[in-house]
């Protein structure tokens, strides 16, 4: 079993839950250490429920059990953990990583991971060591890579069964049109239905202009045409010789 000191905020902040008592009362023992368990640390000893005179000894000396963790949240280690607050026992080994959590907002981690280690460290950068998650960046551009690809296999082998490459061009620009085309009838059908369904609601009688479904179908088709405009210019201007050795 394993023992931890967290603060309240950081339980929180890892989306854990408690199903008894309240995380926050690890800030406030009043001069004695309190424990949070895990749900699995729980049933492991045999405790039910927090409430008075519910205790366990920890490093000798018993403490008061005051919460209960039913979803150890991003930390599933936390499930057969003893939490206690960060002050309830003293640091004397001078060799303890500090350790901090934040939360951004969707889409900053990766720049933030970028400049944390100059703001916290500026003379020492790689004393810092910052995970995040997936850069979307590199997530970008592997989409653009791969998609670079395939047009380049799809070129060079139509190019090689004899395709013109206005043929081929053409190919491209009406698969993205038909897409597009099919993409505008399926939005215009269901904003349609949805207009429908609440005036039916309300008991209003729907009045849709002619052309509202046009519009979407239209809206479609360009956009659909319009991302395949660049695919076609590159799968007309390949070279198959060079595509092949590369």
């Amino acid at each position: 079993m394993l023992s931890a000191s967290q603060t309240p905020q950081f339980v929180r902040l890892q989306s854990a839950t408690d199903s008894f008592g309240d995380v926050a009362l690890l800030d406030h023992s009043f001069g004695a250490p309190v424990a949070v368990l895990g749900g699995d640390a729980a049933r492991q000893l045999g405790v039910a429920k927090p409430g008075p005179g519910v205790v366990m000894w920890l490093y000798g000396q018993p403490v008061p059990v005051v919460g209960i963790i039913n979803k150890p949240g991003r930390d599933p280690i936390r499930d057969g953990a003893v939490v206690v607050g960060v002050r309830s026992y003293p640091i004397r080994s001078t060799n303890v990583a500090a350790n901090s959590v934040l939360r951004t907002q969707t889409g900053a981690p990766a720049a933030i991971a970028e400049v944390l280690p100059k703001a916290l460290s500026p003379a020492s950068t790689e004393a810092i060591e910052v995970q995040t998650v997936a850069d979307l960046r590199d997530l970008k551009h592997a989409i653009n890579t791969d998609l670079g690809r395939m047009v380049a296999i799809v070129s060079v082998v139509l190019l090689a069964l004899g395709m013109r490459r206005t043929a081929l061009a053409s190919m491209f620009l009406v698969e993205g049109a038909v897409v597009g085309a099919l993409g505008g009838i399926a939005g215009a059908a269901v904003g349609m239905g949805a207009a429908l369904a609440y005036a039916a609601n309300e008991g209003w009688v729907p009045v849709i202009p002619a052309d509202a479904a046009l519009w979407g179908i239209a809206a479609g088709l360009l956009s659909g045409t319009l991302s395949a405009v660049y695919p076609a210019v590159v799968a007309s201007r390949a070279n198959p010789a060079q595509l092949i050795r590369s």
